[in-house]
């Protein structure tokens, strides 16, 4: 039997054909959309940090999964993503974190009203 050393063997391509089906199928996608809703999760523990006010209480992260599509005033889409918004009257201050677009790419809904909320806002809330 000869092995020819200059073509990659069979089983590296076999494999290499699986990983790449594995990422396509979705599994693999699933994979980056849970990074995409911890990057949600971490922008809403900044908003909570940045927001002073005893109604941010509301929104506990010590849970090791959290959900924060059943904090009160976050909405969210059948996929998980942030969709709303809504602390009107929360008596909050504070500032808002930057990079609310990015890290809320689903958001289409802001309702900051009735609280003490100070600097500017991005220019993509705006549009």
């Amino acid at each position: 039997m000869v092995i020819n050393l200059s073509s990659p063997p069979i089983f590296l391509l076999f494999f290499l054909w699986c990983v790449v089906v594995f990422f396509v199928a979705g599994d693999g996608g699933a994979v980056v959309a849970e990074a995409a809703l911890d990057a949600q999760a971490a922008y809403l523990s900044q908003m909570k940090q940045e927001f002073a006010g005893p109604a941010m209480a509301r929104w506990d992260f010590s849970a090791p999964a959290v959900d924060y599509c059943k904090f009160q005033g976050v909405g969210c889409d059948a996929s998980g993503n942030v969709t709303a918004i809504d602390v009107t009257s929360w008596r909050l201050s504070g500032r808002l974190p930057g990079g609310v677009c990015e890290a809320l790419p689903a958001l289409r809904e802001v309702r900051l009203g009735y609280n003490d909320l100070r600097g500017g806002f991005a220019g993509g809330l705006v549009d």
